[in-house]
């Protein structure tokens, strides 16, 4: 049971006070701004070719209009004022009175870029709840669906990159948000604008990012599962790999959404509640791991009033839609940081009388919490509603990298127990050679028991390299196909490629794409696809023999097929080749007008290396080659040299 002392908590309630003056006085950032002349934001100066620019700053805002280019064309609009993005514009005054988090409005901005010969790229963050936008007149992307009322509109959050190019060097932009989902509307997060290939090179790095913290919180969360289904009698292990699974689920459903991706059109309430359950359900499985780990210093009152509260709060966000929900949400992130505090303390006690590994562990915790308070504050009200953190906190979702540092603090703990249990051996051993020889029959029998300690540790030892070579396994093979899967081929191609490098030969990269395969997928079922991305990937591997040739599922239904040291023709050649081989499997598709066999476009790229290109241009070519072929008409093979 852990004493409660006020002096403790004098942390928290600085934290408190900080978030009570936010909700009394609000900040001069989110007052009205006075009526000015239309706002023009200059880049003259601005390198868009190596950096990014964000669009902060005032921009016109139309409340309760939702206008397009043509209203601004056809007459003059009296605009409601200037509004500072990024802001919620929950505490935008309108004659005196602050507007309310659900409604709709139109913001307009006009860029000066110096260079209008660059393809330029805007960077798109959530909007909430729902969004168009027009640059120079046309209607470029959209979230969701805009609407007057709640039932009109549909909220998304998809972020996304947008491009474009202008012949003019005055650019206008013009956004239509709406929002009555949400506790907070407008745009809340910093819009991005550069070249279209540095916006790219910054997506893919943050979805890469993304999803290495995934696939490594999977990986972890399922190797201590399995620990625990070996050792049951260590709580510690479940509870930890649940953390790490529920962390993991997270970090795709938060920053560029990479779930949303995959399924564009999932319903955002769902969505909303299944990334705000699995914080809450966190801090429980959390605390129960502290519980198990640290017994003397996390009770059982304690972690049951933990999961009253985590309770009561998550039957809240299953039964009630996220308009009403996410106004309490600062409330449970207030409970969060008072099990921060009580958790630390906890834990520094627990270095204090030397518990085995307890330092390890209080150094990964305390990074794992304060990533959490840093993502807390990120998507607090003090951010959405005030901008009270915006000097400080700079970038959210850094939770999953703060658990990938407690993670390994956590391995070392176990090593270090592994390495204790192998001294106590080498410390038996000697005892054992320094024992009277008279007393050989006792030296036999202790001999024989540490003979039998030894095997029970080198079965251990190999059961866990067994286990490792499993994940590590899985991790590598796309376990439908039972071909390499898009990790492993990441790996594979930066090695042939620096081989290919040393050696001036040429490289080839297929990339093929089952045709028309979400709607044969929808048609038919789940199962009959898999059969189908299974009949696919064992022709594609049947004609990659050669050393260093490899096939692998990229994603979905594309696959890659890497090929050093082959040439242009040949590669057109075994593309063909494949391409007819797939046509007779005769899968027959009766998706469409008739009833035709499930086909492939594919798009071959070959490169000799050099020191002006590498191996994700090769990548970026087969795909431009492979979309070439589908715009053709998909069936087809087509060729294309960066």
């Amino acid at each position: 049971m852990i004493p409660i002392k006020i002096h403790n908590f004098i942390p928290l309630f600085i934290i408190l006070g900080l978030f009570w003056s936010s909700f009394c006085f609000p900040v001069a950032l989110a007052q009205s701004s006075p009526p000015a002349q239309d706002p023009v934001l200059y880049l003259g100066d601005s390198d868009l070719s190596s950096v990014t620019v964000d669009l902060d700053g005032d921009w016109e805002f139309y409340w309760d209009q939702l206008l397009t280019p043509g209203d601004f064309e056809a007459r003059d609009i009296e605009k409601t004022g200037l509004f500072p993005v990024p802001n919620a514009w929950n505490s935008f005054q309108v004659e005196g009175e602050n507007l309310p988090g659900k409604g709709y409005a139109t913001y307009r901005l006009l860029l000066e870029v110096a260079d209008n010969s660059q393809n330029l790229g805007l960077k798109l963050p959530r909007i909430f709840t729902s969004y168009r936008l027009w640059i120079n007149g046309e209607e470029m992307a959209a979230g969701g669906q805009v609407g007057k009322d709640r039932s009109t509109a549909t909220p998304q959050y998809l972020p996304r990159s947008v491009f474009f190019r202008s012949d003019d060097p005055q650019v206008e932009l013009i956004i239509q948000v709406s929002n009555f989902s949400h506790r907070s509307g407008g745009i809340l997060e910093s819009i991005e604008l550069g070249e279209q290939r540095v916006i790219l090179t910054q997506e893919n790095q943050r979805i890469a990012y993304e999803l290495f913290l995934f696939g490594a919180l999977l990986i972890m969360g399922v190797y201590h599962l399995a620990l625990f289904s070996f050792r049951k009698k260590e709580p510690s292990f479940f509870y930890f790999g649940i953390f790490c699974l529920l962390l993991g689920l997270r970090t795709i459903m938060v920053g560029e959404i990479f779930f949303i991706r995959l399924f564009p059109g999932f319903n955002w309430e769902i969505a909303h509640k299944m990334q705000t359950l699995s914080f809450y359900m966190s801090i429980f499985v959390m605390a129960m791991f502290f519980r198990f780990s640290f017994p003397r210093y996390f009770s059982k009152k304690y972690t049951r009033l933990i999961l009253i509260i985590v309770a009561s709060f998550s039957l809240l966000v299953l039964f009630t839609p996220a308009r009403i929900f996410t106004p309490v949400n600062p409330v449970f992130q207030i409970f969060t940081l008072l099990i921060a505090v009580v958790s630390i303390r906890a834990l520094y006690k627990a270095t204090q009388k030397r518990e085995r590994g307890g330092h390890l562990i209080i150094a990964g915790a305390l990074v794992l919490i304060i990533s959490g308070v840093n993502d807390i504050l990120f998507h607090s009200i003090l951010m959405s509603d005030f901008q009270l953190f915006n000097p400080l906190i700079r970038t959210g979702n850094l939770s999953s990298l703060g658990l990938l540092a407690f993670v390994f603090s956590h391995s070392l703990v176990l090593s270090i127990r592994y390495s204790q249990a192998f001294h106590q051996n080498e410390l038996l051993t000697v005892e054992l050679q320094d024992i009277n020889k008279n007393l050989e029959n006792r030296i036999k029998n202790r001999t024989e028991e540490l003979e039998i300690s030894n095997q029970k540790i080198s079965q251990q030892k190999a059961d866990l390299e067994k286990a490792n070579q499993a994940l590590e396994k899985v991790s590598f093979r796309d376990p439908l196909t039972d071909i390499w899967n898009r990790r492993y081929f990441d790996e594979a191609v930066k090695v042939e490629w620096r081989r290919a490098l040393q050696e001036g030969s040429p490289i080839s990269l297929i990339f093929a794409d089952i045709d028309d395969f979400k709607a044969y997928n929808d048609f038919y079922g789940h199962h009959d696809g898999d059969n189908c991305l299974i009949r696919v990937g064992e022709v594609l591997k049947k004609y990659s023999r050669r050393a260093g040739e490899m096939v692998a599922r990229y994603g979905g239904e594309e696959f890659v097929i890497l090929l050093p040291g082959t040439n242009q023709v040949k590669a057109l050649e075994l593309a063909e080749t494949l391409r007819q081989q797939v046509e007779g499997l005769r899968i027959m598709h009766g998706t469409g007008s008739g009833e035709n066999p499930v086909t492939i476009s594919l798009g071959v790229a070959t490169l000799i290396p050099d020191e002006h290109n590498s191996a994700r241009d090769l990548v970026a070519s087969a795909d431009q080659a492979m979309y070439e072929a589908k715009r053709k008409g998909k069936n087809r093979v087509i060729a294309c040299t960066p």
